[in-house]
């Protein structure tokens, strides 16, 4: 049976994140990488997909989705290209003016067309605890919102440092969750951090 775009675009977020972490996304993750706002709605689309033939969930694992038919990507129309940066050293919110060490190609199934995208190496193990390691390759969504639910992202706390966290906006502070028990919590004002991007895919380090 054929997917509508949005059970495509789910489709293509699942086939993609198993085939680059050898492991199916929790409902959480697959949240936080799709356009869908609640787990209900995953849920929904999850069991579409499964009635349809692409996918086979495993009863009593949280990790529990198999891949039964594969998404082709031989009709995609183009390639997205996304510079891939050294951590920056300098506190500047333009990604542009950070060292680029390199570039790659991602298909238009995969990304937006319409956005902008940077991509770089998770630094430290402040993520540990939501199962971003040191050395994973995280590829952000370029925007300067920041969402009124945490999300993964990559913020510029005003002249102190970047970090990769979670982060959102609730009234005129900016709440900031890293997964780590060394590195506290934050609440900063809506000043203290600028967003630089939205965490779109994460990609293990092996």
């Amino acid at each position: 049976m054929p997917l509508t775009k949005q059970q495509h675009q789910l489709m293509i977020i699942i086939q993609n994140f198993i085939e680059t972490n050898n492991y199916s996304p929790s409902f959480e993750e697959l949240k936080e990488l799709s356009d869908l706002r609640s787990k209900s709605s995953i849920h929904y689309f999850v069991e579409i997909l499964e009635r349809k033939g692409y996918i086979r969930r495993s009863v009593g694992k949280t990790r529990n989705i198999e891949l039964i038919k594969n998404i082709k990507v031989t009709r995609l129309k183009s390639k997205i290209d996304v510079d891939y940066y050294e951590f920056p050293k300098e506190l500047t919110k333009n990604v542009d003016d950070w060292h680029k060490l390199s570039t790659s190609s991602f298909s238009s199934d995969m990304l937006d067309s319409d956005k902008s995208y940077f991509m770089i190496k998770m630094p430290d193990d402040t993520m540990e605890t939501f199962g971003i390691m040191l050395g994973d390759t995280l590829l952000f969504k370029k925007t300067t919102k920041f969402s009124k639910e945490l999300k993964f992202s990559m913020i510029l706390q005003t002249n102190v440092q970047f970090l990769i966290c979670r982060a959102s906006r609730k009234n005129d502070n900016i709440i900031v969750e890293r997964g780590s028990n060394v590195h506290a919590n934050l609440v900063l004002n809506r000043n203290g951090a600028i967003q630089i991007g939205e965490l779109v895919y994460k990609f293990k380090k092996y």
